[in-house]
């Protein structure tokens, strides 16, 4: 098999070698296309934090009022989605 590849690389198949050498850059271009993802969601993952307070726990309006305090206190810095269930 390593034989076979190696005499289709040597050049004396040209359609064949060159769609080989295509599809080696396509993956590494595929591969280099998600890393920008990977590094987004590794920073999302380490500067954010989800809670989840149901509203029939004990602690949900105590949670809601913090949360109203803090957002008044710096506004833009935190991001709150309320969902009811």
């Amino acid at each position: 098999m390593f034989e076979a590849l190696k005499h289709i690389l040597n050049g004396q198949h040209q359609f064949a070698s060159d769609g080989l050498l295509l599809m080696v850059v396509g993956g590494l271009g595929v591969y280099m296309r998600a890393i920008p993802l990977r590094i987004w969601e590794w920073f999302v993952g380490q500067t954010t934090m989800t809670i989840t307070v149901k509203d029939d726990d004990a602690a949900f309006v105590w949670v809601k009022e913090w949360f109203s305090w803090s957002r008044n206190l710096l506004p833009g810095s935190a991001a709150l989605t309320w969902i009811r269930r």
